[in-house]
């Protein structure tokens, strides 16, 4: 890890690897998460401000219909949301990113 030194960029490497890491990505492979998460609702206010979703069918739509989403939009999820909940215990913060993460998993 490399620390911060005004504005050049930090380069944290090998944080990601090992078989927690391995099983959350098996778990987190579009298929499965379609298939356990895909039909929980998503509304305007559990994007991140600035998203732009289109598609919504009146004020909402689904977890599976925002993530093949072709217009462009983003799916980033609000950490309140359900599926950024159900997901959470998978994600572990790094100890060197504990201090700059704003949310958590979304």
């Amino acid at each position: 890890v490399s620390h911060f030194r005004g504005r050049v960029p930090v380069i944290l490497a090998g944080l990601a690897s090992g078989a927690g890491w391995h099983r959350a990505r098996q778990r987190w492979a579009p298929p499965r998460l379609l298939a356990a998460h895909g039909r929980l609702i998503v509304r305007p206010s559990d994007l991140h401000q600035g998203c732009a979703l289109g598609g919504f069918r009146g004020n909402e739509t689904t977890v599976r219909y925002a993530a093949k989403a072709t217009d462009g939009g983003c799916c980033y999820l609000q950490p309140h949301h359900p599926l950024p909940r159900a997901i959470r215990g998978d994600f572990v913060v790094p100890e060197a990113l504990r201090m700059v993460r704003l949310h958590g998993p979304s």
